[in-house]
């Protein structure tokens, strides 16, 4: 089945009766990935902690970016499909983002301020490919961007830490990537139960900003003063006015709130469990 529209393979996941199947496989990008997720966990069908009443999904990488198949240790189409067929399967962290009354599912990153500006206008320039990402950002750093946000961020020992700041950017992930090259949770694991938090302090001149971006395919870009990271199991992000945000690609409202809740291992998926390997 080819998809027609934005949101079919969401519709496809959540509708389609799927009693006598195996495998739910898609050839896609992030975006693909993160509609078949969410259509699954909408399902009427769809019980936590169930591996048996629906199939685990597969995927093959077709994307500009695909930072999921990234985190599951290959870009490459022919040992996606040899991963599927050999019917491994491990289960995937989810982050559950709540905003202004509704629940979505992310499975890679969830940006605010720059990075969520920069996902928000390259969507318009996907005819770029993944350069757009480049252009975009060199152009809204030199424009300036920056808001006064609080973090209540719950680390992996139960901590509750508060922070507010002025702030350029937050980012919330659960895979490594932005894409293709760039490396920007280089701790982030598939199934541990935690989500990265970074924040980049309005502090950061257009010089740190440049920096940063240069540094993003080796992970060095951790290692700025201005960078503050935390591993959570649960972040609400306040901000000043309502606005949007991005989630995996998909644009979002918010009314000035947003809770991310990490969920350990919510969705079956075919991968090696033993082999799982993020590309670097």
């Amino acid at each position: 089945m080819n998809t027609t529209h934005a949101g079919h393979a969401r519709e496809f996941a959540r509708d389609e009766d799927l009693t006598n199947c195996d495998a739910l496989v898609a050839i896609g990008g992030d975006g693909t990935i993160h509609e078949l997720v969410n259509g699954y966990l909408s399902r009427d069908d769809n019980v936590v902690g169930n591996t048996n009443g629906l199939p685990p999904l597969g995927f093959i990488p077709g994307g500009s970016g695909n930072s999921v198949m990234a985190q599951q240790g290959t870009w490459d189409v022919e040992e996606a499909a040899a991963r599927i067929a050999q019917g491994q399967v491990m289960r995937m962290d989810i982050v559950e983002v709540t905003a202004g009354g509704e629940t979505i599912a992310s499975v890679n990153t969830i940006c605010f301020g720059l990075t969520g500006v920069i996902g928000v206008v390259a969507e318009d320039l996907r005819c770029l490919g993944p350069v757009r990402y480049d252009a975009v950002a060199i152009w809204k750093i030199m424009t300036g961007i920056k808001e006064f946000t609080k973090l209540d961020i719950e680390g992996a020992d139960g901590t509750v830490y508060r922070v507010e700041d002025s702030m350029t950017t937050v980012y919330v992930n659960s895979t490594q990537h932005f894409g293709k090259g760039k490396r920007c949770a280089p701790e982030a694991q598939s199934n541990d139960g935690l989500m990265d938090v970074y924040a980049l302090k309005a502090t950061a001149t257009r010089g740190d900003l440049m920096a940063s971006l240069l540094q993003l395919p080796t992970a060095s870009h951790v290692n700025s003063p201005v960078i503050l990271h935390w591993r959570a199991r649960k972040c609400t992000i306040t901000l000043p006015t309502p606005g949007v945000f991005n989630v995996d690609g998909e644009i979002v409202k918010h009314d000035g709130q947003v809770v991310m809740t990490c969920r350990q291992q919510r969705q079956p998926v075919f991968a090696d469990p033993d082999s799982v390997a993020m590309i670097v």
